[in-house]
């Protein structure tokens, strides 16, 4: 990692940049709960199933962790663009950080990491929405074309009965 990302999380700005961007932390902020939902809740894990990926699931996950987000009372597509040049990084600065120490650079982490899943979450269940609707056209489609050709037949066909 380089160290002006990791200079971004030092110790004399650990409260200023939520300071900067107007973001307020709830009174009842907790940081193990936090540390948890990243691993429990901002997570793409258990989001499949034996055919793919489970639409479903994903809906359930991003309602759930926008519902968390909501916290800080802002959108997270307005720091995503801020985020996604470092988004690999994030996880690995936060393991390299004591639980004990630098609180603030934690809760941005945090607050970051959380940002990055709801927009990736939000995407993802985009593409599997759209890749469903496309299915669903194919199937229609293919069901069309079975009708049109059936009813071919049956126009050109001769009865077996002439009544």
């Amino acid at each position: 990692m380089n160290q002006t990302l990791l200079s971004q999380y030092s110790f004399e700005n650990e409260y200023h940049w939520f300071e900067s961007q107007k973001i307020t932390l709830p009174e009842d902020y907790s940081i193990e709960k936090n540390r948890d939902s990243l691993s429990t809740l901002f997570t793409f894990s258990d989001l499949n199933t034996y055919g793919g990926a489970d639409l479903n699931a994903i809906c359930e996950r991003l309602t759930k962790s926008k519902e968390w987000f909501s916290m800080y009372d802002v959108k997270a597509d307005r720091f995503y663009s801020q985020i996604l040049t470092r988004n690999r990084f994030l996880r690995n600065i936060l393991t390299s950080i004591h639980p004990n120490h630098k609180v603030g650079a934690q809760i941005r982490l945090f607050f970051e990491l959380q940002a990055a899943f709801v927009i990736e979450c939000m995407d993802l269940f985009k593409i599997m929405q759209a890749l469903n609707n496309l299915n669903l056209l194919k199937n229609t489609m293919k069901l069309i074309i079975l009708i049109t050709n059936l009813e071919s037949y049956l126009t050109t066909k001769p009865t077996i009965l002439n009544i």
